[in-house]
């Protein structure tokens, strides 16, 4: 197991900084399964890549990267008053792109996964265009993005979380409709959410299990936002554990 610091030119001209945990040796010509870990509002791919080596010792590529304008502590370019949903997607669409050129990626075997808006920019990603992707995990996905966009647009304010975000962070946000976007996707979809999560209450992600047509659903008892110590231990191995059966060609339809 190695890992690889790298980076990338979006689109828009800016580099993405992303660190990448792949299994086995360097110069080995073996292709492995990949999944791509999408961070949250405000943070950074630091915050997850403490998970890279489980998914590397599990046989799986593990792709981390920094959105750009994503969080004051990215390593990639790009501010966060310039940073909406769109900017996010199109940054993820890159990296897609990017990490399936590797040698080493499986792209009959790719996944993307995100946590909190990282999991809401997946989700819409793959509610919007059909991509060549086997399943998606979404650890608390912040499915109550449109609704706290428009609260805030009411109230004519730009901020969030003591972070200036731009007008269109906001009229972009709110006219996505999300929920219907999900009833579209045909990907296996893995949820996880803690049910003490006061940022993103579980009833998002509850509703969004009714609406997929492939999902499970996997309730964390007393985890909030954000998962520590054996909350993250279990959400990650239940993520690789749900990547080892959708390469091994089984699904199922159920809440955990």
């Amino acid at each position: 197991m190695y890992q690889k610091k790298m980076e990338l030119i979006n689109r828009r001209g800016q580099k993405i900084a992303a660190e990448i945990f792949v299994p086995g040796q360097e110069g080995e010509e073996k292709k492995y399964p990949t999944v791509i870990f999408s961070h949250g509002f405000g943070g950074n791919y630091r915050l997850l890549h403490h998970h890279g080596p489980g998914y590397a010792e599990a046989g799986i590529v593990c792709m981390f990267f920094d959105f750009c304008g994503g969080g004051m502590d990215s390593l990639s370019q790009g501010s966060m008053r310039a940073m909406t949903i769109p900017t996010e997607q199109a940054d993820l669409e890159d990296v897609i792109k990017f990490t399936k050129d590797l040698p080493y990626v499986d792209g009959e075997n790719f996944f993307l996964q995100g946590e909190s808006m990282g999991g809401f920019v997946t989700a819409h990603l793959l509610g919007q265009k059909e991509l060549p992707v086997k399943g998606q995990i979404l650890w608390y996905p912040a499915f109550v993005i449109p609704d706290d966009s428009q609260k805030r647009f009411d109230m004519d304010r730009y901020d969030l979380g003591g972070l200036v975000l731009s007008a269109d962070y906001n009229e972009t946000a709110m006219n996505i409709n999300i929920f219907e976007e999900i009833k579209a996707t045909r990907v296996p979809t893995l949820l996880i959410h803690g049910d003490r999560d006061e940022l993103v209450p579980i009833a998002y992600s509850r509703r969004a299990h009714e609406l997929y047509p492939n999902s499970e659903f996997i309730v964390l008892s007393e985890a909030g936002h954000g998962f520590e110590g054996e909350d993250s231990q279990r959400a990650r191995q239940e993520s690789i554990n749900f990547i080892l059966k959708h390469v091994a060609g089984e699904g199922r339809d159920q809440e955990c």
